[in-house]
């Protein structure tokens, strides 16, 4: 059965340090501000608070095969989705330390995954850092007249707290914004699908 934002949630027992944790930062509230999304009448958690929970059991996994020398870093980030987009920016504004990625494509690029996969399944998303490139794959599933580039999102409550956050905007305007980061470089960034994956490839400016 389709993962359903709104549907109960199979595991009930959950915390939120993560998510309170960031709304803190932001001055906010996570129970008050976010109730309505993540609970029932009954006050039952739906799917949205478990992704959001401590609890989360979906995966990114981080790899950087860069190294001339072919030595493999890698990590395997599990937890609440706050948790996850923390560590992996942290990579990320690593790796664009550089010079040769733009930190502002890269992290629109992995928010994008993370709103936009498929929790159908339990594949992780996957970075792979490369001597030329930085790839973000991230679970796809086709669905019927939805693309990553309407109106209608996969995850739309999971959308709305990333932009209530401002992790994310909800014009659509995430992959434009990839774009215009390359405008002026003759590398572009190539997005591509497969029957499993939404990948996202950025190339090294230099």
């Amino acid at each position: 059965m389709p993962f359903q934002e709104s549907d109960l949630s199979d595991v009930q027992d959950l915390s939120f340090a993560s998510a309170s944790e960031i709304y803190a930062r932001c001055r906010m509230q996570f129970g008050t501000q976010l109730m309505g999304f993540i609970a029932d009448n009954e006050g039952r958690y739906l799917n949205l608070a478990f992704i959001l929970s401590d609890q989360n059991p979906y995966t990114v996994n981080i790899a950087d095969y860069s190294d001339s020398a072919g030595a493999v870093f890698s990590e395997s980030i599990s937890g609440s989705i706050f948790w996850q987009i923390q560590s992996a920016f942290e990579v990320l504004r690593i790796s664009s330390k550089t010079g040769r990625y733009p930190l502002s494509a890269l992290n629109e690029a992995f928010i994008n995954a993370i709103a936009h996969r498929s929790y159908d399944f339990d594949n992780a998303i996957d970075i792979s850092v490369y001597s030329d490139r930085i790839e973000i794959a991230s679970p796809y599933r086709q669905v019927a007249q939805k693309d990553f580039n309407s109106e209608s999102l996969r995850n739309p409550a999971l959308a709305a707290v990333l932009c209530s956050l401002g992790y994310m905007r909800l014009n659509n305007t995430g992959l434009k914004l990839i774009y215009e980061q390359y405008a002026n470089y003759s590398h572009k960034p190539v997005i591509k699908t497969t029957e499993s994956s939404f990948i996202v490839l950025l190339p090294s400016l230099y």
